[in-house]
């Protein structure tokens, strides 16, 4: 009950701050998953990863902006994104930790990036 409750504030969190919520390739389960255990594991997981995989996507779009604009109202808000995300993701790694989960490397997938 405490994992789901806190993953499901990180989810609103990292979902209310995001712009664009973009499907991640993430692995499908844990892989230490008991056998009989494979859904719970693989909603654990995938969850976890999606969170990671958006927090992480915020972050790279947010540096590209402060690459790109000029503007100084853009990279303040870019700045406290990357500050909001990294935060999330301390908060997730912890959270990972404790349940056992293994994050998946964030790789930006073409779609994700800048054009």
């Amino acid at each position: 009950m405490k994992f789901q409750a806190l993953a499901l504030s990180l989810v609103i969190t990292t979902l209310s701050a995001s712009s664009s919520f973009a499907q991640p390739v993430v692995e499908s389960m844990r892989p230490d998953c008991p056998p009989g255990m494979e859904a719970e594991c693989l909603n654990e997981y995938s969850a976890l990863n999606i969170i990671h995989h958006t927090n992480k996507l915020e972050i790279f779009q947010s540096e590209a902006a402060l690459h790109i604009s000029q503007d100084t109202r853009v990279r303040d808000y870019a700045r406290m994104l990357i500050t909001e995300h990294r935060e999330n993701n301390r908060q997730l790694r912890t959270l990972a930790e404790q349940e056992n989960v293994l994050l998946s490397f964030f790789h930006a997938a073409t779609f994700e990036r800048a054009a």
